[in-house]
């Protein structure tokens, strides 16, 4: 960074504005005039960076406008937080709004100035910088990209500043506002709640506003614009004539509507890739503008093969021709693997700074075996010719952009993740954080980086493991199946590892712990239960020796157990581990009550479960209204804290009330739920609407137990309308939510003889299941063959008792092997299932499937003999 002249103890803050550093002399911060310059495109994958304004600004206006009314809110100091997947629109839609500054009215006579606050050294810098207490001359927009890598920065920003607006509530300030740019944001984990945490000596999470979720991008006619804008950009770098492409109206318009084109990106990766094959071979693999035939070549109105790509297959179509590129670089195969492998390197790790170049590239070669006859240096000028800064202010190795195409481009170039080049990028001081950081996005967006995880060697160093676990979020979906990978490996390595310390005995059990919360999300019940007793073995013997110490983690450790047991149907074992947790909870609050009292209550509504699972209906009522008591104590004092926990044990009290026939309590407790979470949601919707949707369905239930089916109808619908809406820019998260609700909605309009809409409903649901079971089918095919169920009572209803039969029989056909292995899960399901699918077959006149019969039936017959529960012969 080039230093301006400054007085003594001044302190330079830089911010990067579109690629150009604007340097900022305290401590009373100012920014030079901003200024826009929209970056060059020198190679056609340029093209689909929104630094380089290639295409228009197109589908985000309304987004725009709420992030200028933010702007010129009234508070002295705002945090907006903007989210969407890769490729969704952030980062144009943020160089937009610093466009639009000019615009703004003055405050105190002064406009505005902003920028983005440059990552690699955004630390040291604003570590300095509030530490001597910052004060800021106009109104002033700073605009964080990746938020979540710099977690401790930001930190120590949103405290400084907080503190610099209380020191003098009187002054009045310039508008300071700071955006947070990322693909997640969630106060219940993560960055995010590292952020928002409550901290006694400088409260933040007021500054907060609510975090902005960017939905699919605009309307129909949005989406033929970037994508016709695309083809034309393309065209014009080629040289070429802009081919034809159908108008609005045509077979297309179904295709650009899917959900798969929500996101820009990969609406003008598409729209790329059909461009440039149909251009001919030269230009379809280089990126001279002028090599190549000018054509015109023109897209029938038949859709276009590449619609049918997927997200990633685009994104490594596109990769393929930035390794055409490079590889265009090299006099040799030799060469061009270094080349590659710089790059991707490079690209891992967020760009290498030229002073560390030449001894990066050194240590590469010699990790790869590999010699350059013209030595270091001239290898470094070659790659600085490959894929240079983007700013001269900056000099040094570029990366491979935008997001996506450089993570295609990585993985496959690197092939393994665990190769010696990444491992040596996750080892160094300053690397290492960003490299894992990258690292886990591929493995969000990649399926094919988890397997690679799950194939690596004996040389995965336990410290790079341990460094992705750092950045693994502690309650994922999307990285689901990477999580327990990761975890995975870590115990493997410290189990060969393990001695007598009680450290390494400490670590075993975490892992132990975290994994087969892991596997069991993963529906791996088995494997879950097991490293959940393995975690338990390990803290009783450690509890043993000291209690003081070890008791919490041991009842913690219990807890997990309880569940994993249930979870296989061992309902009786499972008792007996809730059972001895909610006493160790009970003395250790004996001692310490503020610390443990919420372990207690949560404890507490887990023994319910247990002791209602086992028809133990009057203990689990005492459990959970005991847990409900608790609560209510603790959310009296420290509401922000407790009234989620309390909505949810109200809404566990509900249930038993309900299966104890208590029906009219049972409503009043379900109805105070939503009332909690709906006080919740306004607030914090990205927090709490999720729940209430749960408590919703709940409440739903509870209504039509009662017989009052229009109040439940409504309320059901209400559930799935929040759902569709999480669901739209969350789907991993909760489209398996939605698919329940719907489930729920099902029944209800059935019961109200609404049958064609049940119909719908049920057959929604059972789309979404097929979908989850085809991916994770030891986890979702029990949900589907409970949808099943539910589309044939509709299909029933309807007096189309040939297909119903069949959905029951389908039903059956998924859940048997299920039944096999945990016949006190599924017993009960699987004799309702039984039930329907006779009664249609019945009245359909057509046999059952004996075999499938007698094989169901054994199980039911046997688990019945073992539970000494009613049996109800078929």
């Amino acid at each position: 960074m080039s230093a301006l002249p400054t007085q003594p103890g001044n302190i330079i803050l830089p911010i990067q504005v579109a690629g150009q550093p604007h340097l900022i002399p305290g401590p009373a911060l100012t920014l030079e005039p901003y200024s826009f310059v929209a970056r060059p495109v020198r190679k056609q994958l340029d093209i689909l960076l929104p630094q380089c304004e290639a295409i228009p600004f197109f589908g985000r206006a309304t987004d725009l406008e709420v992030l200028r009314q933010w702007l010129l809110s009234v508070e002295p100091f705002s945090i907006q937080t903007v989210t969407a997947g890769g490729g969704g629109g952030k980062t144009r839609l943020a160089l937009e709004l610093l466009k639009s500054l000019g615009g703004l009215p003055a405050t105190q006579g002064l406009g505005w100035q902003g920028g983005f606050l440059r990552q690699d050294e955004l630390r040291e810098a604003l570590r300095l910088a509030v530490s001597v207490g910052v004060e800021w001359g106009r109104p002033t927009l700073l605009i964080v990209d990746y938020a979540a890598s710099a977690v401790e920065a930001l930190e120590w920003l949103i405290r400084g500043l907080a503190r610099r607006v209380r020191q003098d509530p009187s002054r009045i300030l310039p508008p300071l506002r700071l955006l947070l740019l990322e693909r997640y944001a969630d106060t219940g984990f993560g960055w995010f709640q590292a952020l928002n945490r409550k901290s006694r000596a400088e409260p933040v999470e007021h500054f907060f506003c609510r975090v902005m979720e960017l939905g699919p991008v605009g309307t129909l006619a949005d989406r033929w614009r970037i994508f016709n804008e695309t083809v034309s950009a393309f065209a014009q770098f080629h040289n070429k004539e802009p081919v034809a492409v159908p108008s609005a109206g045509s077979s297309w318009d179904h295709l650009l509507s899917g959900e798969k084109w929500s996101s820009p990106l990969v609406l003008m990766m598409a729209a790329a890739t059909m461009s440039v094959a149909r251009f001919d071979e030269g230009a379809s693999t280089g990126d001279s503008p002028h090599d190549g035939v000018v054509r015109n070549a023109s897209f029938s109105d038949t859709p276009d093969p590449s619609l049918q790509l997927s997200r990633v297959e685009l994104a490594n179509r596109v990769a393929e021709w930035e390794i055409s590129r490079v590889g265009r670089f090299a006099s040799s195969r030799s060469e061009k693997s270094l080349l590659l492998h710089l790059t991707a390197f490079s690209t891992m790790c967020g760009g290498i700074a030229d002073g560390q170049l030449i001894e990066i590239a050194a240590r590469e070669l010699d990790a790869l075996n590999l010699s350059y006859a013209g030595g270091v240096g001239e290898l470094v000028g070659r790659l600085l010719d490959v894929i240079p800064a983007h700013s001269a202010n900056r000099p040094g190795l570029g990366i491979v952009e935008p997001d996506l195409v450089g993570e295609a481009f990585v993985l496959r170039v690197l092939q393994k993740p665990f190769q010696d080049g990444i491992a040596t990028a996750l080892r160094s001081t300053w690397q290492g954080p960003k490299a894992a950081s990258f690292l886990i996005q591929c493995l969000a967006d990649f399926a094919e980086a988890t397997d690679w995880l799950k194939n690596s060697d004996s040389s995965v160093k336990l410290d790079l493991l341990d460094l992705l676990e750092s950045k693994l979020p502690s309650e994922t979906t999307e990285l689901r199946e990477a999580a327990a990978t990761i975890n995975a490996a870590q115990l493997q390595l410290r189990q060969v590892r393990l001695d007598s310390t009680e450290d390494q005995a400490v670590e075993v059990a975490r892992l132990a712990n975290n994994l087969s919360v892991r596997l069991s999300d993963l529906g791996r019940r088995e494997e879950a239960l097991s490293s959940a007793q393995e975690a338990v073995t390990l803290l009783r013997q450690l509890a043993a020796t000291r209690p003081d110490l070890f008791q919490p983690d041991l009842a913690i450790s219990l807890n997990n157990l309880a569940i994993r047991l249930s979870d296989l149907g061992r309902r009786e074992e499972a008792l007996i581990a809730a059972q001895e947790a909610v006493k160790l909870y009970g003395q250790l609050v004996a001692t310490r009550p503020d610390a443990f009292l919420p372990d207690l209550a949560m404890s507490l509504n887990n023994l319910a479960n247990m002791l209602s699972a086992l028809g133990r209906g009057e203990q689990a009522l005492s459990a959970a209204q005991e847990a409900v008591t608790l609560y209510r104590q603790l959310a009296a004092t420290r509401p922000d804290a407790f009234l989620p926990n309390l909505a949810g044990s109200l809404n566990n009290l509900a249930n038993i009330l309900s299966d104890l026939g208590r029906r009219e309590e049972a409503l009043s407790s379900a109805q105070e739920a939503v009332t909690l979470r709906r006080q919740l949601a306004a607030t914090r919707p990205d927090a709490f609407l999720p729940d209430l949707a749960m408590s919703l369905n709940n409440l739903a239930n509870r209504l039509s137990d009662l017989g009052r089916r229009e109040e439940a109808l409504i309320t059901a619908q209400e559930a799935v309308t929040l759902l569709r809406q999480l669901a739209a820019t969350r789907p991993d998260a909760f489209l398996p939510d939605l698919a329940m609700s719907l489930n729920n909605l099902a029944n209800t309009l059935r019961a109200l003889g609404r049958r064609e809409q049940a119909l719908s409903a049920a057959q929604e649901a059972v789309t979404l299941r097929r979908q989850f079971a085809t991916a994770r089918p030891d986890a979702f095919l029990p949900d589907l063959a409970t949808s099943l169920s539910v589309l044939g009572d509709c299909q029933a209803a309807l007096d189309d008792f040939p297909v119903a039969a069949a959905s029951h029989h389908e039903s059956l056909t998924i859940l048997a092997p299920f039944l096999e292995r945990y016949p006190a899960s599924f017993a009960r399901l699987a004799q309702a299932i039984t039930r329907d699918y006779l009664a249609c077959l019945e009245q359909a006149n057509q046999q059952p499937d004996t075999a499938l019969l007698l094989r169901i039936n054994a199980v039911l017959n046997s688990a019945v003999l073992n539970s000494g529960e009613p049996h109800d012969p078929d």
